[in-house]
């Protein structure tokens, strides 16, 4: 059998800041088990769409992941695990999908998970976040109960990816706000260069207009 979760979640920040932070949500302090992203493809299609394709590798070497690698004797529970997402990025209708399925120990266990970002459709500046999972546990004993177990940490640990979520929200605002200044500098500078530049090019044609003759 398979193991089946839903869960909803909602943002109180506008859905482009949500999803450029889910894009770049990886490294974080709240989800340290993921070790690392690497993009295998990417491209835009006819329809303007990003699709992208990374594979990540994340370690779950907690107490949880030791008490299945015991009662498996999966030791590879507890080393680097790989998953392949898919993701597509519609702007124009402000949907973000990703599905990933782990690579890694396939011939015991298959975990599907699937993240929807929507613009939220009444209230403003906001975005709903969707999620499922399916797990499926074969050629191991215990399977009912490992597909429950394994099904629910990952739905708990979610409460986690949406910290590092809202974390790297903070960490986009602080370097906005750190570049405001700076930007509002080379703003003013700007336009006092151009204001000496209209000078100079005012009496530079002065100069070069013919006199009149006062004689």
């Amino acid at each position: 059998m398979v193991w089946i979760s839903f869960d909803e979640h909602i943002f109180k920040h506008p859905w482009e800041k949500v999803v450029e932070a889910a894009i770049r949500k990886y490294p974080n302090p709240l989800t340290p088990n993921v070790t690392s992203t690497d993009v295998i493809e990417r491209n835009i299609d006819d329809e303007g769409k990003l699709h992208s394709t990374r594979m990540i590798a994340s370690v779950w070497a907690g107490s949880t992941m030791q008490f299945f690698t015991k009662m498996t004797g999966l030791s590879g529970l507890c080393k680097p695990i790989h998953a392949i997402e898919y993701s597509t990025v519609d702007v124009k209708k402000r949907h973000y999908e990703l599905t990933s399925r782990n690579y890694t120990l396939m011939d015991y266990m298959v975990i599907d998970e699937r993240l929807t970002y929507t613009a939220h459709p009444s209230i403003p500046d906001t975005t709903t976040l969707k999620q499922e999972w399916y797990v499926t546990v074969k050629n191991l004993s215990f399977i009912s109960f490992l597909e429950n177990s394994i099904g629910t940490s990952m739905k708990s640990m979610a409460v986690n990816g949406r910290k590092g979520i809202e974390y790297v929200i903070g960490q986009l605002t602080e370097e906005v706000d750190q570049m405001r200044p700076k930007m509002q500098t080379l703003a003013r500078k700007l336009e006092e260069n151009l204001e000496n530049l209209n000078h100079a090019s005012t009496e530079l044609v002065e100069e070069q207009l013919p006199k009149s003759d006062t004689t």
